[in-house]
């Protein structure tokens, strides 16, 4: 397929390696901070390609599609990566490419879980007759058709239509809260008295007005944590670790500037903003700074998805520094 010279391609996909290939091909290749997992820019000739990943699934690559109308107008939406075959012919590396997602013959069909067995496959082709399956494209289709902006598929098989995958990719996709569904419980470590830590499953905490929930993909250990635990100084049960980086899965009402799929650095001890003392901006000495305002369950002691007041707990780690260093801010 040949590009328009002189114009901004947008291409979205689920995971940055899906971009290697195309991606060494560009030149002036340079990261964008955008609010998304990955965004580059690069050059091929005289034409500008934006490469964006944010995740699988039409929600993300929607906020994918969205965070980059934000910044910039594209001239053409082309949803990349890879995709199930459906088509028994198709073979892996091979290149579908159609203007559609809409689930016709010679398209694809467009779905919001992975189709992980051979014998699905087989029905999702006898009924449509659709050439190949993928999770994002009948999503960014209606986004590109609602922004009258022109739109294109290309996507590389990964796997044939006869092939079963052997994995539950669907349960592995809920466990990272990668998709809509938030589960109903977590681990975590939890400290147990008598200098104990076990790992338990525990309830995912339930948000109210003003809070947030996050995934946490990064957490420090501080030693005050391990004196707590070692000597036995707060009763159980609690789950420690406060120094917190992840990303928001859910927003409670009220809650403005911040919502599901940012990245965020969690503080531990927040100020109410409403006290004789934060008043004065003596947050040190607000009664509600000095309890923890972060818990994953018990008493708050931080760690594990967190439901935190983002008022003045929370803030955005730069969109390029890795995760484990958000962290440390």
């Amino acid at each position: 397929m040949s590009f328009p010279a002189g114009n901004t391609i947008l291409m979205v996909a689920s995971d940055r390696r899906e971009f290697s290939g195309f991606a060494r091909r560009l030149s002036a290749l340079r990261a964008l901070e955008w609010d998304v997992d990955y965004a580059a820019e690069g050059m091929l000739g005289s034409t500008r390609f934006l490469l964006v990943a944010n995740g699988a699934g039409s929600r993300l690559a929607l906020r994918a599609a969205e965070a980059a109308l934000a910044c910039t107008h594209p001239s053409l939406i082309v949803s990349a990566g890879y995709c199930g075959a459906l088509a028994p012919h198709l073979r892996v590396g091979d290149i579908v490419a159609c203007s559609l997602a809409g689930g016709q013959p010679g398209e694809i069909l467009g779905v919001d879980q992975v189709v992980t067995s051979a014998d699905d496959k087989r029905r999702a082709f006898v009924q449509t007759k659709a050439a190949a399956i993928d999770m994002e494209s009948h999503a960014l289709a209606r986004f590109a058709a609602e922004h009258n902006i022109p739109f294109r598929i290309i996507r590389a098989v990964s796997d044939e239509a006869g092939e079963d995958l052997g994995l539950d990719l669907n349960r592995a996709r809920d466990h990272h809260a990668s998709n809509d569904t938030i589960p109903h419980s977590m681990k975590a470590a939890v400290y147990r008295g008598d200098s104990r830590i076990a790992v338990d499953d525990v309830p995912v905490p339930q948000i109210g007005p003003g809070e947030l929930l996050i995934r946490v993909e990064s957490c420090g250990i501080c030693h005050t944590d391990l004196k707590k635990i070692e000597y036995n100084l707060l009763p159980p049960p609690r789950i420690f670790g406060h120094e917190t980086a992840g990303v928001i899965v859910a927003a409670g009402e009220g809650v403005n500037g911040f919502g599901p799929g940012q990245r965020a650095a969690v503080f531990h001890h927040i100020p109410c903003g409403d006290c004789f003392y934060c008043a004065r901006k003596l947050y040190a000495q607000c009664p509600v700074y000095k309890k923890v305002g972060v818990t994953a369950g018990f008493e708050p002691a931080g760690g594990g998805f967190s439901a935190v007041r983002p008022r003045h707990g929370l803030d955005r780690p730069p969109r390029r520094g890795r995760r484990a260093r958000s962290r440390l801010l």
